[in-house]
């Protein structure tokens, strides 16, 4: 899951500079950022946040396209940075092709020179002989004929041009929006909004859309399968200001907290927990938990407050970093903690061990009893389109029931969101949650899925 860019015009690169710094959270192993002008040319790849970047706008840019890497399998290196680019194309990509090995051992026998174990290497192979604007199509229908997974892709051509395409099923995010000077691609529609961009739409799943001289010269849609977007998206990743398949990801999370407290209010029904109140893990979960509070007729009360300087916990690269982040960012208000029975609420569990040290903490603090509620059903099942969450004995739901997960975790009571309620929520069925289910809507050989990638 990382964060993609592109821009045309005379703000072409400021824009991809200050996009990717507005999609840092989708991605904080490193960002590469390519530009292209008549006579300026800008490549910078690096293993740092993007404002880490000695920015300047005296480059004149006239493409620019950018990338947030979030490594989800084996380790970040430098050499995984994207973009890629050949002789005519610079390209990245949001997603994870799951038949990457086969791809690989095809365009090995075509002698295709790899220079990392990047997926989107993979697509920019298939952008190798290029003439012209109007082979980019051909291009993108052998794309869709021949690679699975989840891929929102955006490129430069010719140093004037920009397209982008969505994979068929429409898995991973990507927004189109258009200013006077110019058109831009994004993984988030508040990020178009922020830099001044209008008309802003969904790249619809299976469409290209082509862009040169500050006109859209194709805008098809290509090959279309059923919709399943990314019920994570809405749960966690997403800005919560921006938009989801036209869902407002705030509105979303709302709703997710409202039937969080229906399926609480059942459960217990019969049971004596009576919490103080309700509070949240900031920050994702903020939105839930106040509906939550609002429903149950509880205060609601922040009892953690986040470091804004320490990094998502969840999209590190390793359950160490992630541990040691989880120290470092959360600081306890402790006159809110002592003594109480607090009702904490989170937008997902996965691997439970966030879960676990924020649990200790509270309790060392003073908390009575804790109960834990996810925003999110239960994560029984690897995810393989671009989360990171490939190995299902990783996963919390592996030791058992509720009452087994809560033992583990050191809370009084761990409950739910329901699948129905998390569809109902969302406003569609027509997402995927095969991290739910079990239920994939693209096949995939998952003993070949990490073969090559996990080598060092």
């Amino acid at each position: 899951m990382c964060g993609v860019m592109a821009s045309i015009g005379k703000t072409a690169l400021q824009d991809v500079y200050y996009g990717l710094q507005l999609l840092q959270h989708r991605g904080q192993d490193g960002f590469g950022i390519y530009g292209y002008g008549l006579q300026d040319e800008v490549k910078v790849k690096r293993k740092t946040l993007v404002n880490q970047w000695p920015y300047t706008s005296a480059f004149n840019i006239d493409v620019a396209i950018g990338h947030n890497r979030y490594s989800t399998i084996g380790v970040s290196k430098e050499s995984d940075l994207q973009p890629f680019s050949n002789q005519q194309i610079s390209l990245c990509h949001n997603g994870n092709i799951t038949n990457f090995l086969d791809q690989k051992r095809i365009w090995k026998n075509r002698d295709y020179a790899f220079t990392s174990n990047n997926d989107a290497e993979i697509l920019l192979a298939y952008f190798s002989n290029v003439k012209k604007t109007s082979d980019i199509k051909d291009c993108v229908k052998e794309i869709f004929e021949e690679v699975k997974g989840s891929y929102s892709v955006v490129a430069t051509y010719c140093k004037d041009t920009i397209f982008a395409f969505r994979d068929p099923f429409g898995i991973r995010p990507l927004v189109f929006g258009k200013k006077n000077d110019g058109y831009a691609f994004a993984s988030e529609t508040h990020v178009l909004e922020f830099l001044g961009y209008s008309e802003i739409t969904e790249v619809s799943r299976g469409e290209l859309i082509v862009i040169k001289d500050n006109k859209v010269l194709v805008r098809e849609i290509i090959r279309q399968e059923n919709l399943k977007s990314c019920m994570f998206e809405w749960v966690y990743f997403a800005g919560v200001e921006g938009k989801v398949a036209t869902q407002n990801v705030y509105d979303v999370r709302f709703r997710l907290g409202k039937s969080l407290a229906t399926t609480i209010k059942q459960k217990w029904k019969h049971k004596k927990f009576e919490p103080d109140l309700v509070a949240p893990v900031p920050d994702t979960s903020r939105t839930s938990a106040l509906a939550l509070a609002e429903e149950l007729g509880l205060p609601y009360r922040e009892v953690l407050i986040k470091n804004r300087y320490i990094q998502r916990s969840f999209i590190l690269n390793n359950q160490t970093e992630r541990a040691k982040a989880i120290e470092w960012k959360l600081n306890p208000i402790v006159s809110e903690i002592k003594d109480k029975k607090i009702l904490l609420v989170d937008d997902s569990i996965v691997r439970g061990t966030t879960s676990k040290k924020i649990i200790k903490m509270l309790k060392d603090f003073g908390a009575k009893e804790v109960y834990l509620a996810s925003a999110c059903p239960q994560i029984e099942y690897p995810c393989y389109y671009g989360i990171d969450f490939p190995d299902k004995k990783e996963l919390v739901a592996s030791i058992g029931n509720e009452e087994a997960i809560a033992n583990w975790i050191g809370v009084e009571d761990v409950t739910y969101l329901t699948n129905d309620l998390l569809k109902e929520a969302i406003g569609s069925t027509n997402i995927c949650n095969a991290c739910l289910t079990g239920e994939y809507p693209i096949e995939v050989n998952q003993n070949d899925f990490f073969e090559e990638r996990v080598k060092p």
